[in-house]
């Protein structure tokens, strides 16, 4: 399994990247989750060195209930420390990712706003966590957002 980090400075322009006319068209299935999802959230919840933790955040909860009614499919906390997962499958399409980074910005706004509310630092985190190689284009959007995204 190899982890790249693609955080870092946002492009000049992305407006190109940004596929607009795909907003509003089928991209979801309503089929719920897959075997293949399933399965690479169990695989993660028990691996937080996926996202560059200590074994001490393992093992993590599937799918914890946020005050946003959200759910994450993997969260791992120690002590005041808290990273939300999103996970995608090899299956999963542009859209799909393209979902799951929007859900990683929202997932750390989220996280943080909760420990803001408790008193606590917001040091929470978002990352994706992807069965494949993940599209050019995407890895852009990935930057801008500031949203870290890793490989298996």
């Amino acid at each position: 399994m190899s982890t790249v980090d693609i955080v870092g400075k946002p492009p000049k322009l992305l407006r190109h990247s940004i596929k607009r006319k795909r907003r509003f068209g089928k991209r979801f299935s309503g089929e719920g989750e897959s075997p293949e999802h399933q399965a690479l959230k169990l695989f993660v919840k028990d691996r937080p060195e996926l996202v560059g933790l200590a074994s001490r955040f393992a093992p993590g909860l599937v799918e914890k209930l946020l005050f946003s009614g959200d759910r994450p499919d993997v969260f791992f906390s120690y002590k005041k420390s808290w990273v939300a997962v999103e996970v995608k499958s090899r299956i999963s399409n542009d859209d799909d990712l393209n979902r799951g980074l929007f859900q990683c910005v929202k997932y750390s706004a989220v996280l943080r706003a909760e420990q803001l509310e408790k008193g606590d630092v917001p040091n929470a985190s978002a990352y994706l966590v992807y069965e494949g190689n993940f599209p050019n284009d995407l890895c852009d959007k990935a930057r801008l957002f500031g949203v870290k995204v890793r490989f298996t």
